[in-house]
C-alpha cells in the first residue's frame, strides 16, 4: 500500500522532469546555427568577415543587419571592405593600421567619423583621406601627422572637426588650417576651436573638452 502511494506521488514529478528535459532540448535546438533568423545569420557572416580583417567589434543599425560601425586592433588587410558602404564610424584607436590600409578606406564614401589616435598614420595617409567626401570628424591624437597634412585636411569637403593633440602639427600649422577652413573645430595643445574674426581661437581661455 505504501509502495503504491509512493509510485502514485512520483508520477507527477516524473512528468514534470520529463517536460523540463524536453523544454531544454527545444531551447538548445532553437539556439543552434541552423535556427538563426535571417538578420542574425547575416550579422554573423558580416562580423566573421570583418573579424578576418582585424575587427573585434561590429555595430549594426538597430533592428537590422546593416553594419554602421567597426572597431579594429590587429589590422590585417582591409581588402574587400568596400562591400560595406554603410560603415560610417571606423575606430582604429591604438591599432596596427597604416597609411597603406587607409587606401582601402577611401572606398567607403559614407565614413563620417574616423578614429586614428595612437596609430602610426602619417602625412601620406592624410593625403589619401582627402578623397573621402563625407568625412566629418577625425582623431589624429598621437600620430605622426605634421604641418604637411594641412592642405590635405583642408581639402576634405565635409570635415568639421580635428583632434590633433600630441602630433607633429605646430601651432602655426593648426592656425593655417583654421584660416583655410574657418568652420573647422580643431583641438590642439596650443589652440582649440575655430578662429574668430580677429584670427584668434574663440576658446583660447578654455582648452578643455568642448
Amino acid at each position: 500500500m505504501i509502495a503504491d502511494v509512493r509510485r502514485t506521488n512520483m508520477r507527477p514529478i516524473a512528468h514534470i522532469i520529463g517536460y523540463c528535459a524536453i523544454a531544454v532540448v527545444v531551447l538548445m535546438a532553437g539556439c543552434g546555427p541552423d535556427n538563426l533568423t535571417p538578420n542574425k545569420r547575416i550579422r554573423q557572416n558580416i562580423t566573421a568577415d570583418l573579424d578576418l580583417k582585424g575587427a573585434y567589434f561590429v555595430g549594426f543599425q538597430e533592428g537590422t543587419s546593416i553594419p554602421d560601425m567597426a572597431s579594429f586592433l590587429n589590422v590585417k588587410s582591409l581588402d574587400g571592405i568596400e562591400k560595406y558602404p554603410t560603415l560610417t564610424h571606423l575606430d582604429f584607436t591604438d591599432s596596427t593600421v597604416s597609411d597603406h590600409h587607409l587606401r582601402e578606406i577611401v572606398l567607403l564614401p559614407n565614413v563620417f567619423y574616423l578614429e586614428l589616435d595612437g596609430t602610426k598614420v602619417s602625412d601620406a595617409g592624410i593625403e589619401v583621406l582627402s578623397a573621402i567626401p563625407n568625412l566629418n570628424m577625425v582623431d589624429l591624437t598621437g600620430t605622426d601627422v605634421s604641418d604637411a597634412s594641412v592642405p590635405a585636411l583642408a581639402r576634405i569637403k565635409g570635415l568639421q572637426g580635428v583632434v590633433a593633440e600630441s602630433t607633429n602639427l605646430s601651432e602655426s600649422g593648426v592656425r593655417e588650417l583654421m584660416k583655410l577652413r574657418p568652420e573647422i573645430w580643431v583641438k590642439h595643445e596650443s589652440v582649440t576651436g575655430p578662429l574668430d574674426g580677429d584670427g584668434e581661437d574663440e576658446w583660447s581661455d578654455d582648452l578643455g573638452d568642448p
